[in-house]
């Protein structure tokens, strides 16, 4: 097994943009559910 040390600072850096990073594909995704094909369809 191998260990890697990294500083605090540097752990919650990354935490938080990967926060961010879930974040703004939560957003994206959510954009995807808005089911608007009557706009489409139109017989």
């Amino acid at each position: 097994m191998e260990v890697i040390s990294i500083e605090r600072s540097t752990y919650e850096e990354l935490l938080t943009s990967f926060n961010s990073f879930v974040n703004q594909m939560k957003v994206m995704a959510g954009r995807g559910t808005d089911k608007r094909l009557g706009e489409w369809l139109d017989n």
